[in-house]
């Protein structure tokens, strides 16, 4: 507060209002100064106002305290000051300015009284010296930030060197030093520079690298802080792209080397590389070390060049490194590595540079080796031919003589056998002829041995001769190989047979009893390439192939004696061999020599011949003599066979007649040919035995006889068998087993005649077997079956058994017993007739009977007792009612069932039996929330049907014990609108109604409080405990107990979220918001309070858009609290005006009428206002030229010229524009609040701030009210060598003030020759001047002219237009003249 205009007045008043730490050492004198210095005075010199002369007399002496009456020690004039850099507007508070560096303080005006001119810059800490300022016009207005900028002082670096000020032209005591905050300075950084060590370095490996390169950067001026260090790469060489690795500080190493590589310093000074560095560079070199490298022979071994052979070439190469000019090199070899001769020509190379790149040099070259048979060697080399010339050598390389040989010449033989081929004469380095041979046939070196085996033809020999360095040369040679040949003859030895008998008979099989021999001629022929064969063969018919066949062929001859045979083979390459194999032939002729009758002729018997003897015949016939010619013997017409003992079936008709000839003959000849054998009669048949056998059969015991006979009329059988049938099938029981028995069976004919017969056989020797079982083990109780399989060798029927100690006996256990009668199958048992109480590897199975024996498959299956079911776990059981609880578990494994056991006394009491798949029971009798233990016991039954009968064991598994609790039910005295016992209606939808509702229903509801808690999760209600449902609306609250509202729905059910507590209902929501007044940076708000049960108002604000209570919370007020006033907003800043007048303002007439236009630039803008007077800028605006408009503007910006027309001409108008920012907008939304809720709506609205305004002045003085009226445009002409001068043109001025000025210039067209123009105020003007230059005249209503230009004969046929204009008082008139040059009859030129 200013200090009081009345009253005491002390030192320590002035103390307080200056905030003075200390009260001490306090002069009138200085505080005076203080005050006088920019600080609000009072009214000094009681005149009446406050101005600088109280500002002067408070400085002055003498000091009174009466004199700081009204006054204050602050700043009125400007508000906060900050230093800033020119590039960006940062602030420098913290860091400082830098030599020179482009400036900028930006101050706060509050009172531009003292004009819009001012003087910023920095003072000496020390001295308060100015360093540096400037001095510049800004407006702005009250209340807006201003800048100006100057340039930062060079001067001595230095910690809070000096401070900022700003001070007014008009007014010094109109200032501000920023003492309290001291700013940096620091020098600027020049001369940059960075030496080097370990610049320059050789390597002689590529990839090197290269330690130690220290860089030391420096400045002329200023302090180095640090530096900033990059590389670019200038030479990269073999070694890649070469790099620096910083290894500490400013030392590198310098990797992927030779190369050149440079250093970019920047050298950073404060307080920033941006604003205060400079640079250098420095670069290093790393070169190859000069050297030859790498010399060698690309190929150590070479051979000779001769006049007839090219030889090898020798390539040399040499690798330059090191050279950095122009340099040869020498290349060649030598028998010496050791000095700089060389045994060829050497070959010159000019490497231009190989300093970072080596350089590869390859020379061909070659060696001539006249004579001997030894390696030559030489050594690769080469030297500079400037500059150290030291030679540098590879290792050796060998040059050889050239190879030559002699070849034998060709050669014949046959397949298998073989041929030598050798060479000679050979020459060379290490020499020698690989021969071979084409399918290779054999291969050697210098010698080999063909060995072609059954391979016919024309074979290539070839010699390839190889020597030292790939020398080679190739011959060749030829090896006829010829096939070989023989026939093998089938038959080979014996008599052979022709095709034709000596009677002229073909010869066959069936006739003669022989066959013709049929050859088979089979060739052997060595050689696998044969392709022709021929046959030639006497008196020879082909059965099988032909002369030509390739292979064996088949034949016959057709005469008997010697035959001529070849055969004849050929193949590839025209090789080819004969053999012969010739044959003799025996003829064949037919005759009876022998054979008579064996015994009598028999009715219905074989006719038997003995004795016959026969050449070749085959087929004959027996007759006998019917007393008067030979006839077939009854019935017999076929031919009997046979050439030794001839017997044939005959149907003999009895005949006693014993004289009567019996005969052969043959049937075949063309000849007679026969044989008699004597008398004999036909006799009746005897019995014959046809079939008698014995054999063992399929049951014990027995022996089956089989009986067939022919001619018999009765039978019988020994041992006990009796009389059979003639044909019988008998079986012979009751014998022992495997007893062998002969009997004799005994055949009569109808005369007595008798034949017997035997057979015996022996009865079975029982057998039996048993395979293993299909399942060898299983546990007792389980189902399904398994198969075993037998074998045994009768038929009788056995018992095949299942059991436990079985023997071969009776002894033993049979579980199940199957009878077989089959000799062999597969038995199916059933595992579950298994049974019993032993176990292991103890199942036995048993075949045979009491004849046939017993065998016994002991121990072959495995029987494990059944296991005891698993444990009942995962325990669910709930309580069912208040009085009930059901028990849920999860199985024992393999349980039949599961017994529950109430345990809690510790006396289990059986409750429930439940069979599988039941696992949920429930048990009653409890009273409520009673806690009970309970034990469930899994039984397992397993059954087993030994033999059929069925029988069961049980096992019991225990289950852990587990307790649980009966339901728990709790209680609240529920209100409503209507209550029943069975249902119910709430209050109302409305939370806090609900709350305030008046209680006058009330009913007592139960619920579960051992499942559920209100609010937590969802809780029903019920009438009673453990009774039915009571209902509720579902819509609407009831008072639950006295402390919450709750929904409850038809079915009982009160969520969690619908369980509220008072003190957290909605409220009902605030209405009506308005605001009451608004400011610069404040709102007043008021609201409709509607709720009963709030706590307080929450207040919400947003900027851009409605508010809500997501929103920035803008305060608070208490219940019943309906207004607010929100301050400390921020508002939107004032616009900005760039130009208001100057420039291309100006004030001109339209239509007769003087119109100023004022240049006006703004921005941040959303209306003006134009105001003006004619006085001055001190007095009032109290004209308005433009009322608050938005035109013009867009985008929030304006840059226009202002139109303010009908101003009276002459004037000097002063001009205030206005420019307006609405103020900022602000969105609120006030909510009610009871505990942490809000109600669910809001009073909303907007209101905005006060508009802000920036303005400026401008001044214009309004044009004249002048006008000139001048002729129209006119034309002249002139002929060559004459001058035309035109009559006087009149211009007329009203309202002329000050000077007139008139111009005549050339506007189009071509120049005239001497356009001149003459001007006066009235007569006729006669002093002519050039054209293009400005004639003036004093005022005056008129201006008289008169233009001329001389012909000339070179511009004829041209015209050019000139143009005059007149101004006066900013008024101009023009006139065109057009000015036309003829020939001199008048015409523009030309024929």
């Amino acid at each position: 507060m200013p200090v009081a205009a009345t009253g005491p007045l002390t030192f320590g008043t002035l103390a307080d209002n200056n905030n003075s730490g200390s009260k001490s050492n306090l002069r009138i004198a200085s505080l005076s100064d203080t005050y006088a210095s920019g600080s609000s005075v009072g009214d000094v010199n009681n005149d009446g106002s406050i101005n600088v002369t109280d500002r002067d007399l408070l400085k002055a002496a003498p000091h009174l305290l009466s004199e700081f009456r009204g006054a204050e020690a602050t700043n009125v004039f400007f508000g906060p000051i900050t230093p800033q850099l020119a590039s960006d507007a940062s602030s420098v508070v913290s860091n400082g300015y830098v030599d020179e560096e482009a400036a900028q303080i930006t101050f706060f005006v509050t009172d531009d009284a003292k004009g819009n001119q001012y003087k910023v810059g920095v003072k000496d800490a020390s001295s308060n010296a100015i360093l540096a300022s400037n001095t510049d016009t800004v407006s702005g207005g009250d209340g807006a930030n201003r800048t100006i900028t100057f340039t930062a002082p060079a001067t001595t670096e230095a910690s809070n060197k000096y401070y900022a000020f700003v001070e007014s032209t008009s007014d010094p005591f109109a200032n501000v030093n920023n003492t309290s905050q001291l700013l940096d300075h620091f020098d600027r950084l020049t001369g940059g520079s960075t030496s080097i060590t370990n610049s320059g370095q050789s390597i002689s490996t590529a990839g090197e690298s290269v330690s130690n390169v220290v860089l030391t950067p420096t400045v002329s001026a200023g302090t180095q802080n640090s530096t900033s260090i990059t590389t670019t790469v200038l030479e990269a060489g073999d070694g890649g792209t070469i790099s620096a690795t910083n290894t500490s500080g400013t030392t590198f190493s310098l990797s992927n080397t030779p190369g050149q590589i440079r250093f970019n310093v920047t050298h950073i000074g404060s307080p920033s590389q941006a604003r205060n560095s400079t640079t250098s560079t420095a670069t290093a070199t790393v070169s190859y070390t000069r050297a030859i490298d790498d010399v060698a022979s690309l190929d150590t071994s070479n051979n000779s060049k001769t006049q007839f052979n090219s030889g090898d070439t020798i390539r040399i190469r040499a690798v330059s490194e090191g050279i950095t000019s122009s340099t040869n090199m020498k290349i060649g070899f030598s028998t010496s590595n050791s000095n700089t001769a060389y045994s060829n020509t050497p070959t010159e190379r000019t490497i231009t540079t190989s300093q970072f790149v080596r350089d590869t040099e390859l020379v061909d070259t070659s060696h001539t080796l006249t004579s001997g048979t030894s390696l030559a060697t030489f050594f690769p080399k080469a030297n500079y031919t400037s500059g150290d010339a030291s030679t540098t050598a590879g290792s050796s390389f060998s040059v050889a003589p050239l190879l030559s040989y002699t070849t034998p010449g060709s050669a014949t033989i046959d397949v298998n056998t073989t041929q030598a081929f050798s060479i000679s004469n050979l020459v060379g380095n290490g020499a020698s002829v690989n021969i071979t041979s084409e399918d290779s046939i054999g291969n050697g070196t210098n010698s080999a041995t063909m060995s072609p085996g059954a391979n016919n033809k024309v074979y290539t020999i070839t010699f390839v001769g190889n020597a030292n360095f790939s020398q080679s040369s190739a011959s060749f040679a030829l090896l006829t190989v010829n096939p070989t040949v023989s026939v093998g003859v089938s038959p080979g030895s014996g008599t052979f047979r022709p095709t034709t008998d000596t009677h002229g008979d073909t010869i066959t099989s069936s006739t003669h009893g022989i066959t013709p021999t049929e050859f088979t001629f089979t060739p052997s022929v060595d050689g696998d390439n044969v392709t022709t064969f021929s046959y030639s063969i006497t008196d020879f018919s082909f059965t099988s192939g032909n002369s030509s066949t390739q292979g064996t062929v088949k034949g016959k001859y057709t005469s008997g004696g010697s035959k001529s045979s070849d055969l004849t083979v050929s193949g590839a390459d025209s090789t080819s061999a004969t053999t012969s194999f010739d044959q003799t032939i025996t003829a064949v002729t037919k005759a009876f020599t022998g054979g008579v009758l064996d015994g009598v002729l028999r009715e219905g018997s074989a006719i038997t011949l003995s004795g016959v003897s026969a050449n070749f015949v085959q087929n004959m016939r027996v007759q006998r003599n019917n007393g008067s010619s030979f006839v077939n013997i009854s019935n017999i017409t076929s031919d009997i066979s046979g050439n030794v003992s001839v017997s044939g079936t005959g149907n003999l008709s009895r005949d006693t007649n014993a004289s009567r000839e019996v005969r052969i003959i043959d049937t075949d000849s063309s000849d007679t040919i026969v044989r008699s054998l004597g008398t004999s009669a036909i006799l009746g048949p005897l019995p014959v035995i046809d079939t008698f056998s014995a054999a063992q059969g399929n049951i014990l015991g027995e022996i089956d006889l089989t009986i067939r006979t022919t001619n018999a009329n009765a039978a019988s059988v020994n041992e006990g068998v009796g009389s059979v049938s003639v044909d019988d099938d008998v079986a012979v029981t009751g014998i022992n087993n495997n007893t062998s028995v002969e009997f004799t069976l005994t055949a009569t004919n109808s005369d007595g005649e008798s034949v017997q017969d035997t057979a015996s056989a022996t009865t079975i020797n029982p057998s039996l077997s048993l395979g293993n079982p299909s399942l060898t083990s299983w546990t007792k109780g389980d189902t399904g079956n398994f198969t075993i399989t037998y074998a045994k060798n009768f038929d009788d029927a056995v018992n095949i058994q299942m059991g436990e100690g079985l023997d071969t006996g009776n002894g033993g256990t049979v579980y199940q017993s199957i009878s077989v009668s089959a000799q062999s199958g597969t038995v199916t048992f059933d595992r579950n007739q298994m049974s019993g109480d032993t176990f292991g590897t103890i199942v036995d199975f048993r075949i045979g009977s009491s004849t046939s024996g017993k065998v016994v498959n002991d121990n072959a299956a495995s029987f494990s007792d059944f296991s005891a079911p698993g444990a009942p776990s995962n325990n669910n059981s709930t309580a069912a009612s208040a009085t009930e609880i059901q028990i849920s578990f999860n199985a024992g494994s393999n349980a039949t069932r599961h017994k529950i056991f109430d345990v809690t006394t510790g006396t289990p009491q059986l409750k429930a039996t439940v069979s599988m798949p039941t696992t949920t029971v429930t048990v009653s009798g409890y009273s409520t929330g009673a806690t009970r233990t309970f034990r469930i016991d899994a039984e397992r039954d397993v059954t087993t049907t030994p033999n059929g009968s069925s029988t069961t064991d049980t096992k019991t598994t225990q289950s852990a014990t587990f307790s649980v609790t009966t339901q728990t039910f709790s209680s609240f005295i529920v209100a409503g609108s209507s209550m029943s016992s069975t249902s119910g209606v709430g209050f109302s939808t409305v939370q806090e109604t609900a709350v305030l509702s008046t209680i006058s229903n009330t009913q007592e509801l139960f619920y579960r409080s051992d499942l559920n808690t209100p609010g937590s999760n969802t809780v029903t209600f019920f009438r009673s405990i453990g009774g039915s449902i009571w209902s509720g609306d579902g819509s609407k609250f009831f008072r639950i107990g006295s402390t919450h509202i709750g929904i409850i729905d038809s079915s009982g059910q009160m969520d969690a979220n619908q369980y509220i507590a008072n003190t957290q209902a909605i409220p009902i929501s605030p209405t009506n918001w308005s605001a009451t007044s608004t400011g610069a940076s404040n709102i007043e708000m008021s609201w409709t309070d509607n709720s009963g049960i709030e706590d307080e108002f929450v207040i919400f604000r947003n900027e851009g858009s409605a508010a809500d209570s997501g929103d920035t919370e803008a305060g608070t007020v208490p219940a019943n609290n309906t207004a607010f006033d929100d301050t400390g907003l921020s508002n939107n800043s004032a616009p900005t005006i760039s130009a208001f007048g100057g420039g291309s303002s100006d004030s001109v007439i339209i239509g007769g009428s003087v119109t100023n236009r004022i240049l006006f630039t703004a921005s941040g803008i959303d209306s003006y206002t134009l105001k003006f007077n004619n006085s001055n800028h001190s007095s009032a605006y109290s004209s308005t030229a433009i009322a608050n408009t938005t035109s013009g503007i867009s985008g929030g910006s304006i840059s226009q010229l202002l139109i303010h027309s009908g101003v009276t001409g002459g004037l000097t108008f002063f001009y205030q524009i206005t420019a307006i920012k609405n103020g900022r907008t602000y969105h609120y939304a006030v909510h009610a609040k009871n505990g942490n809720t809000l109600s669910t709506s809001a009073a909303t609205g907007n209101a905005s701030l006060s508009n802000v305004t920036s303005t400026s002045t401008a001044t214009q003085l309004a044009a004249s009210a002048t006008s000139i009226s001048g002729p129209a445009d006119y034309d002249q002409t002139a002929t060559p060598g004459s001058t035309d001068t035109s009559s006087v043109k009149t211009f007329n001025i009203t309202s002329a003030s000050g000077n007139t000025t008139v111009t005549f210039v050339k506007v189009s067209g071509t120049t005239q020759d001497t356009p001149q123009f003459a001007v006066d105020t009235t007569g006729t003007p006669s002093s002519f001047q050039n054209d293009g230059t400005t004639a003036t005249e004093s005022a005056s209503s008129t201006i008289v002219v008169r233009t001329r230009f001389d012909g000339n004969a070179a511009l004829a046929g041209n015209s050019g237009t000139y143009r005059i204009t007149v101004t006066n008082n900013g008024v101009s008139d023009t006139v065109d003249v057009e000015m036309v040059t003829f020939d001199d009859e008048g015409g523009f030129g030309g024929p």
